[in-house]
């Protein structure tokens, strides 16, 4: 209904807590027969403003058709399962922060936030598509690609570990599927082999390196998250193989 009505996501500390799936609420997650996957969908993106990944809604509006097909899905078990997506600006914490206790949750989500595109069956959603802003809108600050992210170069790399070959998604190869195995089928990516995170680490510097004028220019938002990544991408990498 909010994307329908023109609306954007709000952030963590917007959201109404009957809209979040907690430990208490988690009994409302459910699958489909035959699943291949869990019922959390994680979603990598382009934040496209510093301030606001989504200010317009574009991306929601995009990924609006696929989030239908999964909770009608979901829905065909009870009226009251759903399923669940990690949407970073919704589920995090976002600065400023009112308090200590957001600041502390902030900083173990972020920690944390690998396990989520490491794990072999939680089906990741690349959001890829170009986008453009609304006519008579204020135009996004920031359109570089999803593959010349940093951190969307992190997520699809975690992706492509351990990842059960069913569960990696592009958003943008959607052609109308009305079911799952429908959207599967259109939409699933392969994989690459997997970058040891030596050669993962070697990439991604060599890449920031690279003049802007560059294709293959990958760039952060904040610099100070390049040496995170590397070492988030490291210890997801060890604890996929050693599982």
């Amino acid at each position: 209904d909010l994307a329908e009505g023109g609306g954007r996501v709000p952030k963590r500390q917007e959201i109404p807590e009957a809209a979040l799936i907690t430990p208490r609420t988690a009994w409302r997650l459910r699958l489909w027969a035959k699943a291949y996957s869990t019922a959390v969908f994680a979603l990598s993106y382009a934040w496209l403003d510093w301030y606001h990944p989504d200010r317009l809604g574009v991306q929601l509006r995009m990924l609006l058709p696929v989030f239908r097909v999964l909770l009608a899905q979901a829905t065909e078990f009870s009226p009251h399962a759903t399923v669940g997506v990690l949407w970073d600006y919704a589920c995090l914490p976002q600065k400023p922060f009112a308090n200590q206790a957001e600041n502390d949750a902030f900083k173990t989500s972020l920690g944390a936030i690998n396990e989520w595109y490491f794990h072999p069956f939680v089906t990741v959603l690349l959001a890829t598509s170009s986008v453009d802003s609304r006519p008579g809108q204020k135009p996004y600050s920031n359109l570089r690609p999803h593959e010349n992210r940093g951190w969307c170069f992190f997520e699809k790399q975690a992706s492509m570990v351990t990842k059960d070959d069913n569960c990696l998604w592009d958003i943008s190869e959607y052609k109308g599927g009305t079911n799952v195995n429908e959207c599967r089928e259109q939409m699933k990516v392969g994989r690459s082999a997997p970058l040891d995170p030596v050669a993962f680490a070697e990439q991604m510097r060599s890449r920031v390196q690279l003049s802007e004028k560059d294709p293959n220019h990958l760039r952060f938002t904040s610099k100070a998250d390049m040496d995170r990544v590397v070492e988030q991408y490291k210890a997801g990498f060890i604890a996929a193989f050693s599982r």
